[in-house]
């Protein structure tokens, strides 16, 4: 298989098929040229492992947490994970934040309040990353920011985030999803692309997970704007009903 004669004692295959074994043997001789060889030495079989495929559905929260960004992808049985993070939407960029691990999920608590991350990952059949997949797609994320703000003489904390809609695009009907750490009155507004307020409803939060149904199933098809203000902070969506 190596046509030359060498001092090295080990050969690299790259010319192996993945996933077929082959047969190899191994001869010795006196001089670079090949004199006085010796017989071919007890043969030992080898074969390439397949390349991973890269993971796939990965997700980094959107400031759903004050303390960490959860990035996760869809889990394969018996594969490893290693999860990436950069600045820009380039994985060429990104820097290991994890070794190889079997949980298809990474909490990232090194990141930095409101700034957005983008989060990328690799997978191998094996804990030392051999044969290693791409990088998947990337997605971005973010830690949530919390605001310290004085209301009738007493500390509030408030997540000061952006907030979810699902599904969008949407056909008429779509719910609102956004953390607070306070229950406090807030408002969810729409407006059209001219700036004409089309939605103006009043709520109050409760303390953790909050969502709202809309429906708006009576407005024309088009790209609109959703606003959710709380005492100290204005977040804007944008959404599409078809």
């Amino acid at each position: 298989l190596n046509s030359t004669w060498q001092t090295a004692t080990t050969y690299d295959d790259l010319t192996a098929v993945v996933g077929t074994t082959y047969y190899y043997f191994v001869q010795a001789a006196t001089s670079s040229t090949g004199a006085n060889p010796s017989a071919y030495s007890i043969s030992n079989t080898g074969f390439s492992a397949a390349i991973a495929p890269a993971p796939t559905n990965v997700s980094a929260s959107d400031g759903t947490y004050i303390d960490k960004v959860l990035v996760s992808c869809s889990p394969v049985v018996g594969t490893y994970y290693r999860f990436y993070r950069s600045s820009t939407n380039n994985s060429s960029t990104a820097t290991a934040k994890t070794g190889w691990q079997v949980s298809s999920t990474y909490n990232d608590f090194t990141a930095v309040a409101g700034v957005t991350y983008y989060y990328f990952v690799k997978a191998s059949a094996n804990s030392a990353g051999i044969n290693s997949s791409n990088f998947s797609l990337g997605d971005a994320g973010y830690r949530a920011t919390v605001v310290s703000m004085t209301n009738k003489d007493r500390n509030v904390l408030v997540i000061n985030t952006s907030f979810k809609i699902h599904p969008n695009p949407a056909k008429g009907i779509f719910s609102v999803n956004f953390q607070a750490s306070a229950i406090q009155n807030a408002t969810l507004n729409m407006y059209d692309m001219a700036g004409k307020q089309m939605v103006n409803q009043s709520i109050l939060t409760t303390v953790g997970d909050n969502t709202y149904v809309l429906d708006v199933s009576t407005l024309p098809k088009g790209v609109y704007f959703i606003t959710l203000q709380t005492q100290d902070n204005i977040s804007t969506e944008k959404i599409i009903l078809n």
